[in-house]
């Protein structure tokens, strides 16, 4: 009735776990078919491998940031100019409680997570033209690990905002280092 479930409630880590791996496998599993249909109909180029972190990633940011900002400016005039019948107690309460930093740490988190759905989908696309399945799994590995700080502070195993977005920046860097690194291994030009 209260929306949790007794996987969340008795066993966060094993909840935060299940859904780090489940969202990496379905995404990734996601990013995977889409390429292989792609290379059955054309030759792979650099630009799908971009273009589908741009889509990917700029829908999340478009849904999730853009939207949410808005929602905020709509509430917060609402209230300005005293409009709040049919808004709950708790919302406004919440919205007076915004910071700068609460409102600016969500956006921060959406633009790391377009260049993370980028980097990820050069993995997977290198994954389907090279042919190795190696790197498709270490996509899903690595989507689990990007996604575990937000697990956890969802979790409430971490509790303060900014520490979690700056390990998620400090796991970007560290993506996009290696991202780097595969790619000059592979021989590919052109992708970052």
């Amino acid at each position: 009735m209260d929306g949790s479930n007794w996987l969340m409630t008795s066993h966060p880590y094993l909840y935060a776990l299940y859904g780090i791996l489940a969202a990496g496998l379905f995404e990734e599993t996601a990013r995977f078919l889409i390429f292989k249909y792609l290379s059955a109909r054309q030759t792979l180029q650099n630009r799908d491998a971009i273009g589908y972190g741009l889509g990917h990633g700029g829908i999340e940011l478009l849904l999730l940031g853009v939207l949410q900002l808005l929602n905020f400016l709509l509430i917060s005039q609402m209230i300005a100019s005293g409009q709040t019948e049919g808004l709950s107690q708790i919302v406004i309460k919440q919205m007076e409680s915004l910071t700068p930093l609460s409102i600016f740490l969500p956006v921060f988190e959406r633009l790391i997570a377009l260049a993370v759905q980028i980097l990820l989908s050069i993995w997977v696309y290198l994954a389907v033209k090279k042919k190795r399945v190696n790197l498709y799994v270490m996509a899903i590995i690595w989507h689990a690990l990007i996604d575990l700080p937000a697990m956890l502070y969802q979790e409430k195993i971490l509790s303060n905002m900014l520490l979690t977005e700056l390990i998620l920046l400090g796991a970007s860097l560290l993506l996009w280092f290696l991202t780097k690194r595969m790619i000059k291994k592979e021989g590919e030009k052109g992708l970052i």
